[in-house]
C-alpha cells in the first residue's frame, strides 16, 4: 500500500545571519555558498545541486554546495544563522528547520537557533509521505490500517526516519486527525529581491526541471511573500504536532 499523506517535504532558500550593518555593495562580486544541513543524496541535496547549477548562471558567480550534517541537520542549519547577513551564505532545507527549535524547547534545551533568524527566500518543491506496509499484511488501503489501528491501540508500530523527522512528526498528524492513539536578522532587502528573483529563473531552468522530474519531486514555487504565510501556517501545525507527541526518549 502506498499513499500520500501529507506534502511535507520541501526545499526552502533562505538567508541568515546575526544582527549587524552590512554595508551596500553590488551583489554578487564573490562565490555564493549553499549550505545543506544534510548528508549527500537526500532531497535536500538531490534538489540543491542542480539549483546551484542554475542560479549559477542567473548570478554569473559560482554557487558551492557545502554539506554540513550533524545533529539531524542543526549543524548546518545554526552556522547559516550566525552567518553574515549578506546574502553570500544560503540554507536549503526541509521541515526540521521549524522542528528542532520546538524538539529543544520541550527538553528544556537551549535554543540552537530561531526560525526568526532566517528571511525566507522561496520553497522550492513539495513530495508526498508515503505509508508503506508489508504486502503478505491484511490491510489494503488506508482505510483498513486506520480502522485495525483504533480497535487496536499501541498495538502497530511503524518505522520513521527518527523522533520529530520529515516521516515522524507526519504520521503522528495523520493518527492525531483519524483520532487514532498509540504516545530577526537579514541580509539586506536589495540582496534579497534579487535572490527571490534569481530564484524564481532558476526554478525555470530546464535543467533544474528535468533534475527534478528525475527523482520525481514535484516542483511547488512559491515566491518569498506566499512562502512566508505558508511556511508561517507550516510552522504553526508542526509545532502543534511535536507538543502532542511530546518527550521521545531513545532507547
Amino acid at each position: 500500500m502506498r499513499r500520500p499523506i501529507l506534502p511535507v517535504i520541501l526545499a526552502l532558500l533562505v538567508t541568515g545571519g546575526v544582527p549587524g550593518t552590512v554595508a551596500q555593495e553590488q551583489y554578487p562580486t564573490r562565490p555564493i555558498t549553499l549550505v545543506n544541513p544534510f548528508p549527500p543524496g537526500g532531497l535536500a541535496d538531490l534538489t540543491g545541486r542542480p539549483l546551484a547549477a542554475a542560479l549559477e548562471r542567473v548570478l554569473k558567480q559560482p554557487v558551492v554546495v557545502s554539506n554540513k550534517a550533524g545533529a539531524a541537520g542543526a549543524v548546518g542549519m545554526q552556522s547559516v544563522a550566525i552567518a553574515k547577513p549578506d546574502g553570500y551564505t544560503l540554507l536549503i532545507s526541509v521541515p526540521s528547520i521549524t522542528l528542532l527549535p520546538e524538539v529543544d524547547a520541550i527538553f528544556g534545551r537551549p535554543p540552537t537557533f530561531s526560525r526568526d533568524q532566517f528571511a525566507g527566500i522561496a520553497r522550492l518543491n513539495a513530495d508526498p509521505v508515503i505509508v508503506v506496509v508489508n504486502a503478505e499484511a491484511p490491510w489494503k488501503n488506508l482505510k483498513d490500517l486506520i480502522d485495525d489501528a483504533k480497535r487496536r491501540p499501541g498495538e502497530i508500530t511503524f518505522s520513521s526516519s527518527g523522533p520529530y523527522g520529515a516521516s515522524h512528526v507526519p504520521t503522528e498528524m495523520l493518527l492525531q486527525a483519524a483520532g487514532v492513539t498509540h504516545a530577526q536578522a537579514n541580509a539586506p532587502p536589495a540582496i534579497q529581491r534579487q535572490l527571490r528573483d534569481a530564484t524564481r529563473q532558476a526554478v525555470q531552468n530546464t535543467e533544474f526541471r528535468n533534475a527534478m522530474e528525475k527523482i520525481q519531486t514535484p516542483i511547488a514555487y512559491q515566491d518569498a511573500d506566499e512562502f512566508k504565510a505558508w511556511w508561517a501556517e507550516d510552522a504553526r501545525r508542526l509545532t502543534a504536532a511535536v507538543k502532542r507527541i511530546g518527550r521521545v526518549e531513545e532507547k
